[in-house]
Order: structure tokens, then sequence, then C-alpha cells
């Protein structure tokens, strides 16, 4: 029994510092990549198109 609950300690917290937080990386990094990929920057705003406080084009 003892080899059970030194088993599971060990498990437990190879999964709390190591697997989690590389998932987690992972994640994040191909959220980044995909939104990197979705997002374009916009074109700078004409000098015809009069900028509101927002710094946007659009009235609120």
């Amino acid at each position: 029994m003892g080899n059970a609950v030194a088993a599971g300690l060990t498990v437990a917290t190879l999964l709390t510092l190591i697997v989690v937080p590389v998932m987690y990386s992972a994640t994040d990094s191909i959220t980044d990549l995909l939104l990197r990929r979705k997002r374009r920057p916009s074109p700078p705003p004409t000098a015809e198109t009069p900028l509101t406080a927002e710094g946007t084009s659009e009235p609120a």
C-alpha cells in the first residue's frame, strides 16, 4: 500500500509541475499563432477621416 501512495504522489507531482504548465504554454502559443494569422493590421486613417477622442473614426 505504501508503494501505491508513493506512486500516486509522484504522478500527482509530475502532473502539476510539468504536464499542466507545458500544456498551458503550448495552448497559449498555438492561440497566439492563430490570432496573429487572423489579425491583419488596419490601414492608417486618411486625412479626410476625422478621429474622435477615442482615436476611431466611428461615432460612439
